[in-house]
């Protein structure tokens, strides 16, 4: 009997409620989800559970998603590791920044279940 592993994404956000929206969304389609609620919690999450992609919020207190993608990308073990960057803001100069520093997409909130499956569900 061959053993297929859960792809696992970590989810970095400071809001409870965006955490819970996504893991929801994410588990409907059989993905195991982690959490973190600050870029440094997501770094040791990295660090210690080796997701097959992070999506990260972009304004957090402390480490904002744009520094946690450098933090990312600065290890070699995590450049090939994609990051989508979700925010409401839809700002043209900070989603060109986020693609600049490696973002694999920049997702505006509130997601739908298209937007979802189009640019999460189909990198894993």
């Amino acid at each position: 009997m061959k053993i297929v592993e859960r792809k696992k994404v970590l989810i970095v956000d400071d809001n409870e409620i965006n955490i819970l929206l996504l893991c929801e969304m994410l588990n409907d389609y059989g993905i195991e989800t982690l959490t973190a609620f600050s870029g440094k919690e997501a770094l040791e999450q990295i660090n210690t559970s080796t997701p097959d992609m992070v999506i990260s919020d972009l304004m957090m207190p402390g480490m904002d998603g744009i520094e946690l993608l450098s933090e990312i990308k600065s290890n070699i073990r995590n450049i090939d590791l994609p990051v989508i960057i979700v925010t409401a803001n839809n700002d043209q100069g900070l989603i060109q920044k986020a693609l600049k520093k490696g973002a694999a997409a920049f997702l505006i909130k509130p997601m739908n279940f298209q937007e979802l499956e189009n640019d999460v569900i189909s990198r894993l």
